[in-house]
């Protein structure tokens, strides 16, 4: 398997399962993706406290025990390990834990690419650590619904039946698809941001941001939250470092 950049790297994906919630299983290996072909799948921690992890299908479970930051010490272990066997060329590092900044550091040493995954709250001294930082806030989990009031668009969609002596009511199908589509705009944007960001180390213009993410139809900076992308950026400042002003301000990912 090749990709634009030439052979698609072996990854190997470690999770902190007693920092990390189950929920965010299926995003955090869609991330691990984005950087080769992800041949190690992994989740430590005691047993007893990695709630849901046992569901998750594809993830191998390493029991750690019950001693202190032994989920840590087998994370650590393994990675290390692995970094010696030369199987896997990037570790995608899931955890906010700032113990594993020894790790990340001695990886990069050794020549791997080293990405990590965790809240905006992790430590930025395991942040900088990482080759590459990507806070989990970003990326979109599947929630519940929630019971709401519908709007005058949502009534004017909405099919009304008789039912076994009763009145159903339901919303259209492609009215329940635009619902869906526009709950999930906002982090699919902000993940694609930080993606492309992501990818330029060296950093990359507004302008080049903008032309790139207009291409790709993901959205206008426009209909977000912050109208500009200075204001966009300023506003995750923990995530994004941007110098200069105007179109040719320069955004790099921290």
């Amino acid at each position: 398997m090749t990709n634009s950049k030439g052979p698609a790297l072996n990854t190997a994906l470690l999770i902190d399962g007693e920092n990390i919630s189950s929920a965010m299983a299926s995003k955090l290996l869609s991330v691990a993706r984005r950087f080769g072909d992800v041949v190690i799948n992994r989740v430590y921690g005691n047993f007893a406290n990695l709630k849901g992890w046992s569901s998750v299908a594809g993830v191998r479970i390493v029991h750690s025990g019950s001693g202190k930051n032994a989920a840590d010490i087998a994370l650590a272990l393994d990675a290390v390990e692995l970094s010696f066997e030369r199987k896997v060329d990037v570790f995608v590092l899931a955890s906010s834990d700032g113990d594993f900044v020894h790790v990340a550091t001695r990886l990069r040493e050794r020549g791997f690419k080293v990405v990590g995954l965790g809240e905006i709250k992790a430590p930025d001294s395991f942040r900088k650590a990482c080759s590459q930082w990507v806070p989990v806030e970003t990326m979109s989990v599947a929630k519940p619904s929630v019971s709401v009031s519908p709007t005058p668009q949502q009534v004017k969609n909405c099919v009304t039946t008789f039912k076994n002596g009763a009145v159903h009511s339901e919303l259209r199908p492609q009215t329940l698809q635009s619902s869906a589509q526009a709950q999930h705009a906002k982090a699919s944007f902000d993940e694609e941001v930080l993606r492309i960001v992501g990818e330029h180390p060296q950093g990359i213009t507004t302008s080049e941001i903008n032309k790139i993410v207009r291409a790709a139809g993901i959205g206008k900076i426009s209909e977000q939250t912050q109208k500009t992308w200075a204001s966009y950026f300023k506003a995750r400042e923990e995530i994004f470092d941007i110098a200069g002003k105007g179109q040719q301000a320069l955004v790099t990912a921290r």
